[in-house]
């Protein structure tokens, strides 16, 4: 113990390492040689690369953050041990991947960052949409819709809010069109003449889009005598509403009718 009297109780201090040798020592030593080496392997600092076989969270509550671009340099990517393979081209715009195959995933997500479109675009291929390995839906490079399951039809069936386009032959069970009169208004009365139906000129002629034979009326001549039958789609095409002759030709069977029944009664 210390003799001074200014200085009281200090405790002589003990293990205190006053050199770098020993065997403990230098085993620790070369131990941090190793470490630093293996460390070396794994940062190539003059490419600024990482070359590790596994890439883990350092918390094991948080998750791994990429805060920039991450090129794969045409390198697969694995979930799980399923495939997430996105290969581009060195012709293809660098916005666009040439292919991509994902694994079993319960939800697969895709959207845009900011507003715009989500084009899904096969070159000379089919997109095929399949439920459990089975293919349900198809759309050819074409533009074809094609219901590959059996039955072929959804059995919920599809609901369009617009308009549809079909420019070739539909095929349907039954076609109902809205007749409610809940949802109509300014009711009238009208009549038509047997001469404005005679007005009208069935025509035979080929399709010039593919030659096929056909029959029916032409929209300009229908349009001079009755306009509402008449439409013009987004092409500039006129279209007929072929429905609508019915009303009219039943009122045109009223008035023949109504003519029969007067010459009965003369003939009488």
């Amino acid at each position: 113990m210390s003799q001074s009297p200014y200085i009281v109780n200090i405790v002589e201090l003990q293990n205190v390492v006053t050199n770098v040798q020993g065997t403990n020592t230098a085993a620790n030593i070369q131990s941090l040689q190793t470490a630093v080496e293996n460390l070396q392997q794994m940062v190539l600092f003059d490419t600024k690369t990482i070359a590790v076989d596994v890439l883990s969270n350092f918390t094991a509550s948080n998750s791994i953050n990429v805060v920039a671009n991450l090129n794969l340099s045409n390198a697969g990517l694995y979930s799980n041990s399923n495939v997430i393979n996105f290969t581009t081209s060195s012709t293809a715009p660098s916005s666009e991947t040439t292919s991509a195959t994902f694994g079993s995933f319960s939800t697969l997500t895709f959207s845009t960052l900011i507003a715009g479109n989500l084009t899904i675009q096969p070159n000379l291929s089919t997109l095929t949409f399949s439920m459990f390995s089975t293919p349900t839906l198809k759309i050819t490079s074409t533009g074809t819709l094609l219901y590959t399951s059996s039955p072929t039809y959804f059995s919920t069936g599809v609901d369009i809010a617009g308009f549809l386009y079909v420019s070739q032959s539909a095929y349907v069970k039954n076609l109902y069109q809205t007749s409610d009169q809940n949802l109509k208004t300014n009711l009238q009365s009208f009549s038509t003449t047997t001469t404005e139906v005679l007005r009208l000129e069935p025509k035979r002629f080929e399709w010039k889009s593919n030659g096929q034979s056909d029959l029916g009326f032409i929209a300009q001549e229908v349009q001079s005598v009755w306009p509402e039958l008449v439409s013009r789609d987004p092409y500039g095409s006129l279209n007929l509403e072929y429905s609508k002759f019915i009303p009219l030709l039943l009122e045109s069977i009223r008035e023949l009718n109504a003519r029969i029944e007067v010459l009965e009664k003369k003939a009488m």
